[in-house]
C-alpha cells in the first residue's frame, strides 16, 4: 500500500510539473473540437412525429383488452412496413430534395406495450426533417387500409419544424476535446518520464543500486565571471630633476 501511495505521489508531481503544457494541450484540443463542431460539420435536424394503433369503434361500441393487445401486436409489423419500399417510394416522390437513400435518416420507435409509434426523421435542413416525418405519417396512414384491410391508425402528434440542431453538439464536442487533451497530453509525458533513465533523487538511486544514499553533493552554479582585457597603462616619459630618474640618465641627458 505503500508503493502504491508513493507511486501516485510522484505521478502526481510528475503531471504538475508539466501543468502548463498540459493545460496549453487542453485548450489547443478543445479549441480545435470547438472550431470543427461550430464551421466544419454541417448541422442535423430532427423533427418527429406520433402515430396512433387503435381500432375504428363503431357507434357506442367500447374497447376491451382484446382490442388493445391485437393492436399492440401490430406495432411491430407497422414498423417494419414503414420503412419497406411502397411507402418510401411513394414518400421520396412527394418530398422535394429528398435523400436517395431516406431509410438512413429515419428512426422507428415504440415503447414496449404501447400503441403509440413515433417516427423520427433527420436532414440538413429543418423543414426537410419536418416535412419526411408529417409526409412517412401520412403515406403510411393512407397505405395501411390497403395493406392490412384495416384502418386502425390515426396521427397523434404531427412534426413541428425544430429550431435547434442536434448535432453536432458543441459544448458536449468542446468537453471530449478538452479530456482527449488531457489523456493525451498526460500520456505522452508518463511515458516519457518512464522511458527516462536518468535518477532525479536519493530515493531513485537506493531503489536501482540497492544501497543507502550517505551523503549527497549540493550543486552550486560558478559566479560567471567576465575575462576582461586590461589595456596597459602609458608610461608618462620621464624628465630631468624626476626623483625616480636614475643618476645614469641624468648625466646622459
Amino acid at each position: 500500500m505503500k508503493d502504491i501511495n508513493a507511486s501516485i505521489r510522484d505521478i502526481w508531481f510528475i503531471l504538475k510539473s508539466k501543468k502548463w503544457t498540459i493545460l496549453l494541450t487542453m485548450i489547443i484540443i478543445g479549441g480545435l473540437a470547438y472550431s470543427l463542431s461550430r464551421y466544419v460539420i454541417p448541422p442535423t435536424y430532427e423533427a418527429s412525429t406520433q402515430i396512433l394503433v387503435v381500432p375504428k369503434q363503431s357507434g357506442s361500441e367500447t374497447l376491451d383488452s382484446t382490442q388493445i393487445q391485437s393492436s399492440q401486436g401490430l406495432v411491430n409489423t407497422y414498423r417494419i412496413i414503414m420503412k419497406s419500399p411502397i411507402i418510401l417510394n411513394e414518400v421520396r416522390q412527394n418530398v422535394t430534395n429528398a435523400p436517395e437513400k431516406l431509410e438512413d435518416q429515419i428512426v422507428i420507435e415504440s415503447e414496449e406495450n404501447s400503441q403509440v409509434i413515433t417516427i423520427r426523421a433527420t436532414a440538413e435542413s429543418a423543414v426537410l426533417a419536418t416535412t419526411i416525418a408529417n409526409e412517412l405519417g401520412r403515406v403510411f396512414s393512407n397505405e395501411v387500409p390497403k395493406l392490412m384491410n384495416i384502418d386502425n391508425t390515426q396521427i397523434l402528434s404531427p412534426a413541428f419544424t425544430p429550431t435547434e440542431p442536434v448535432e453536432p453538439n458543441i459544448p458536449r464536442n468542446t468537453a471530449l476535446g478538452v479530456l482527449i487533451g488531457f489523456i493525451l497530453s498526460s500520456g505522452v509525458i508518463l511515458v516519457r518520464q518512464l522511458f527516462n533513465k536518468q535518477i532525479r533523487s536519493e530515493r531513485e538511486a537506493e531503489e536501482v543500486l540497492g544501497i543507502p544514499v550517505i551523503a549527497s553533493i549540493p550543486l552550486f552554479e560558478r559566479p560567471h565571471v567576465k575575462n576582461e582585457k586590461r589595456e596597459p597603462k602609458q608610461q608618462q616619459p620621464l624628465k630631468e630633476g624626476d626623483p625616480y630618474v636614475p643618476k645614469t640618465q641624468r648625466k646622459l641627458s
